[in-house]
């Protein structure tokens, strides 16, 4: 999706509150060289890794530079040679060192990735946004994200292992239309074994897209607990869970069974790639009767139905 970008507006401020994607204060040093779409309405996060005093070089002044590379250190290094007093057959050998020498440079200008051309992550009230600037102050490609054109959302946080070694997470967020074909979608990994990724890992703009998204979501879901007496989650294609106060509603293959809160034994979540997993009372281990789960990736708009069932039903899992 698209939205209405000025290339030519001046650089965009942020306002006082608006924080990094991880909630960090923005550094003053970084540049904002175009701002957010109308589109997305009150930012309250962004990010952007160009330095105010550092814009990015054009193709051309690039193409220029490593041309003058390949010219100047062979040069230099024959000079150096011819000075001390090397012998003569030796230059040629000297100067192709300096040739080699220059390459990595060379390749560094013409394949690196130019830091004009950093892209710009907002995060709003009403959708997100990402623009990636070309080194002339234009949009070199973008994407606008209104929540609006959205039904629900579907997350997953999954650990990797191989023979008992951490080997990365991956995530996947996916925003669905009410046919549940995917509208927009945030994905990529992270490597830390011990928590979440750095400050500058596009985790975070996936996860903060998620918090606003949820925040407008839980608006709705409360005119719904005010009209119907309840707010439902869908699960997979068929099933959902209702949440009312005190009283959880599981539909299952069709068949809808009521859990009020002092008939279930135990409701453990595996957070990210994990299940839920809710029991009653009168669960057996050999029996699926009274059990039920399902993997979290699988329901819609998790994390609210988190909050909400803390609310209703006083169940925290933090």
């Amino acid at each position: 999706m698209t939205g209405a970008l000025d290339p030519h507006a001046a650089p965009w401020a942020p306002p006082a509150g608006v924080t990094r994607l991880n909630g960090e204060p923005i550094p003053e040093d970084v540049h904002f060289p175009i701002g957010p779409p109308q589109e997305i309405g009150e930012v309250t996060l962004a990010e952007s890794r160009i330095k105010r005093d550092g814009p990015g070089m054009s193709g051309t002044v690039r193409l220029g530079i490593a041309v003058a590379l390949l010219l100047i250190v062979p040069a230099i290094f024959g000079y150096v040679a011819y000075v001390t007093g090397a012998a003569s057959p030796n230059i040629p050998l000297v100067v192709g060192l300096g040739l080699l020498g220059a390459i990595g440079p060379v390749l560094w200008l013409l394949l690196g990735r130019d830091p004009g051309a950093t892209t710009l992550f907002y995060v709003g009230k009403l959708g997100v946004a990402k623009i990636k600037p070309d080194a002339h102050g234009g949009i070199k490609n973008q994407k606008v994200f209104e929540f609006a054109n959205a039904a629900n959302l579907y997350t997953s946080e999954t650990r990797q292992d191989y023979n008992g070694v951490y080997a990365g997470t991956r995530y996947t967020y996916d925003w669905k239309d009410p046919a549940e074909k995917t509208v927009f979608r945030l994905k990529g990994s992270y490597y830390n074994a011990k928590g979440k990724p750095k400050p500058k890992s596009p985790y975070w703009f996936a996860q903060a897209a998620e918090m606003e998204w949820t925040g407008l979501l839980l608006e709705t879901m409360q005119a719904e607990l005010e009209q119907e007496g309840r707010v439902v989650f869908k699960v997979n294609k068929n099933d959902s869970v209702a949440v009312r106060p005190g009283v959880l509603e599981l539909t299952f293959k069709g068949t809808t069974t009521e859990l009020p809160m002092d008939e279930i034994g135990t409701v453990q979540i595996g957070i990210g790639g994990g299940t839920f997993s809710i029991k009653s009372n009168d669960a057996k281990w050999f029996s699926g009767k009274g059990k039920f789960s399902f993997a979290y990736g699988h329901m819609a708009n998790a994390r609210a139905f988190l909050i909400v069932l803390e609310h209703l039903c006083g169940l925290s899992f933090e």
